[in-house]
């Protein structure tokens, strides 16, 4: 008997599955249209690539048509004693604008902010974090792997200036880029939390107009950029966050890491005409290659050394699957393996003795 997949959070909120894996679906379709789009630019015809270049020669975008074509087709859950489901395997391709890795990510990345802050506080690390966004100017698609690289650079640097360095506990850096469509161009910027000691707040505050001014010095800007810099606001205290800093972070780190930041970018339009689609896949082909190489999440200092003491594994590279999320040790009373349908466009589970062939060392005490 096979069943449409419902997966929901703790919180109850649906995962969304399917959404996801339908946009990393028409992500690899995409790479497809790219691939087969950069031949007859060439000058190739259908008969010519089919005979001359099988399967087992095709590189660069068929590669990632065929792994992003495969990313969670198959997902085994175990079902734990009050109905939840957990991932216990999965094998996903880790494209950097795959709305499914995207998702697994922004999981993972939420999971080790909070399990910094947990030791932050535990050890009483004092200092309070700014939320910043600095900026450039757009850049045509060409740039964006140039510009990536002078973003990050620039901040490493502004974090090194004298008015910052004796007060800078830690940072955490994450680079976005998002698509103007009316220019044709990205705008690619940083958000980051800053941890402050708490003398910068006392004796070496820099209000916004400095803050401008000395981003402009780091990058080398002829022209005063937006920014926006602020003081993170507490929350509500409770007695497992005393100062109400705890819950205001995890909120504000919602905002730079978005799991379907691209998916806009990436999906066709309904009746998508061929001059829309060859934009489309000008602006993928764009998007992939400037992410080519690039780490758009970093961490710093104190919290660079904390992520390296407790072993935390690479947000952007490393597992998609156990992403430390809902970490409960709970009875497993059954075990469910949802297979992605291409037609049907769902996915669809079974039950049937899978236990002892997908687990054979799992037992009720494993999170």
């Amino acid at each position: 008997m096979s069943n449409i997949l419902q997966d929901k959070s703790k919180s109850g909120k649906d995962r969304h599955w399917r959404e996801r894996k339908i946009a990393s679906q028409q992500l690899a379709e995409a790479y497809r249209d790219v691939w087969y789009r950069d031949l007859y630019q060439q000058g190739w015809t259908d008969d010519e690539i089919d005979q001359f270049l099988p399967d087992e020669y095709r590189q660069g975008y068929w590669n990632y048509y065929r792994k992003t074509d495969k990313c969670g087709n198959i997902l085994t859950f175990v079902k734990l004693a009050d109905g939840r489901l957990k991932l216990y395997q999965a094998w996903f391709c880790k494209d950097r604008i795959c709305a499914l890795c995207n998702w697994r990510r922004a999981l993972k990345f939420a999971v080790q902010v909070s399990q910094l802050l947990k030791v932050l506080q535990a050890r009483k690390i004092e200092g309070w974090p700014i939320f910043a966004t600095f900026t450039l100017r757009n850049v045509s698609g060409n740039l964006i792997s140039d510009t990536i690289s002078h973003v990050s650079r620039s901040f490493t640097k502004l974090m090194q200036y004298k008015v910052f360095k004796g007060f800078v506990i830690g940072t955490i850096r994450t680079v976005e880029l998002t698509y103007n469509a009316e220019t044709d161009t990205w705008h690619i910027h940083i958000h980051c939390l800053i941890w402050m000691s708490y003398a910068y707040y006392k004796i070496g505050y820099v209000d916004q107009k400095e803050w401008r001014r000395l981003w402009a010095k780091a990058a080398k800007l002829d022209y005063d950029p937006w920014i926006h810099v602020q003081t993170v606001k507490a929350r509500k205290p409770s007695p497992n966050d005393p100062t109400g800093l705890y819950k205001a972070v995890l909120e504000v780190c919602k905002y730079p890491i978005k799991p379907d930041a691209y998916t806009k970018l990436t999906d066709p339009s309904a009746n998508e005409t061929p001059e829309e689609k060859d934009k489309r896949l000008k602006r993928i082909k764009e998007l992939r290659d400037g992410l080519r190489n690039k780490r758009l999440i970093s961490f710093s200092g104190v919290l660079r050394k904390l992520r390296a003491e407790l072993q935390l594994d690479d947000i952007e590279d490393g597992d998609l699957v156990q992403t430390g999320e809902d970490e409960d040790k709970d009875e497993v009373v059954n075990v469910i393996v949802a297979e992605w349908d291409k037609e049907r466009r769902n996915y669809y589970t079974h039950t049937e003795q899978m236990k002892k062939e997908y687990l054979p060392d799992w037992h009720v005490e494993r999170g």
